[in-house]
């Protein structure tokens, strides 16, 4: 196996390199004449400088024999020469076709194309690392700053934070920011959670816990599932599948084995996202936060035609378990939730792969029925199953069939 730091090291010396062929790229590209012949109106040109060009054409092969190659994919050399510029524009003259010359104008600028598909093959290399990673150090930075939230209770702004433990959040969001790299652009909070981990007083970790974290945690998890990343379907035609005439029965039960606690709150994120009605989703902490009723945070907005719309605040609190929940797991969770008040929580939804026992369903039934000001939803394995049933692109995204 290979070590993190080195495979880290090399690949932040491929995106240097990658930055000076850039570089070097655009300033042979700003030399390049426009190519205007034929039909289009005919002017010859060439490199003015062509001492310079060379020089950086020379360069530029010099920095790409030492790239490596991305899943056999590599930096060709496609850089015209100098000296056949000239003649080429002559001979687009003669031939008088102004396709032809548009033909040239792309070989011309081809080179800037093969760089932008190499780095877009780094980038998603880069997120591939830093998935697993980052998601660990996140949900360690998150038990920590819940450890200090009962510990820190009372202290002034002023104070300052418990050394180890602070210092213990500086190094892993170090760590994450080597992992991230270019992708920190993605995060305009990360600024702000920098500074406060620095200075490191009373006021500075509410910040944290209460906006820099909350936010940095939400868009990280769209900058690591980019919705750009193909799910792997392991087949060229699909007609020839359908043409096979394939048997057998369908399988309806879908494999909750095949999440972990983080992606079936990532699952549920997911389902909530796409659904009208919902508004400011947010991913509020990771997995396993000790202490915390809480995994996701949202907005319902309840249109009534006579007295207009409201909006109702929802916790979802996301359970990955075998077994069915009991009434003392409910009631848990119930209790927990007055720990986020203010401002009230009007519904909390219990989203389980698991069920509800029967005294679980009446417990909740009969508080429902009741004066208090929450109300509580439960989605059982069979519910979101239903809700998936309409989103089979999730139920492939998390390999579930």
């Amino acid at each position: 196996m290979s070590d993190l730091n080195d495979v880290l090291k090399k690949i932040e010396a491929t995106e240097a390199n990658l930055a000076k062929l850039d570089r070097i790229w655009r300033e042979i590209a700003d030399m390049l004449p426009s190519v205007n012949i034929g039909l289009l109106g005919g002017t010859i040109a060439g490199v003015e400088d062509e001492p310079r060009y060379q020089e950086l054409e020379r360069n530029f092969e010099h920095i790409r024999k030492a790239m490596p190659k991305l899943d056999d994919f590599e930096i060709s050399n496609c850089i015209v020469p100098c000296e056949s510029i000239l003649q080429n524009m002559i001979d687009l003259v003669d031939l008088d076709e102004p396709f032809a010359s548009l033909d040239y104008q792309y070989s011309l600028t081809r080179q800037g194309e093969v760089l932008s598909k190499y780095r877009f093959r780094l980038n998603v290399k880069r997120r591939d690392l830093a998935r697993e990673f980052v998601g660990i150090l996140s949900q360690e930075i998150t038990a920590i700053l819940d450890t200090l939230k009962s510990e820190v209770n009372g202290w002034s702004e002023d104070r300052k934070m418990p050394q180890k433990k602070w210092e213990s959040i500086d190094q892993k969001a170090k760590e994450i920011e080597a992992l991230l790299g270019g992708h920190l652009k993605k995060l305009p909070e990360w600024g702000d959670f920098r500074r406060h981990v620095h200075f490191g007083k009373g006021c500075d970790f509410h910040d944290i816990f209460e906006r820099d974290w909350p936010a940095i945690q939400e868009k990280m998890t769209e900058i690591l599932y980019g919705e750009e990343d193909p799910i792997p379907i392991g087949v060229k035609d699909i007609g020839s599948l359908i043409a096979s005439k394939p048997t057998g029965r369908i399988v309806t039960a879908l494999k909750w084995s095949a999440l972990n606690d983080e992606k079936f709150e990532r699952l549920i994120y997911n389902v909530i996202k796409d659904t009208p009605g919902y508004e400011n989703l947010q991913w509020l902490m990771h997995t396993n936060a000790p202490d915390r009723g809480r995994d996701l945070s949202v907005s319902r907005i309840q249109q009534d035609g006579l007295g207009g719309s409201r909006c109702l605040r929802i916790l979802v609190q996301c359970k990955r378990v075998k077994s069915s929940l009991r009434t003392d797991d409910v009631v848990q969770l119930q209790t927990r939730m007055r720990l986020w008040e203010p401002p009230r929580i009007d519904e909390l939804i219990i989203a389980t792969t698991g069920r509800f026992t029967q005294d679980a369903v009446q417990w909740v039934e009969k508080h429902n029925r009741s004066d208090t000001a929450l109300f509580i939803n439960m989605w059982p394995e069979n519910h979101i199953e239903s809700l998936l049933a309409q989103r089979p692109e999730l139920i492939a995204e998390f390999g579930l069939r």
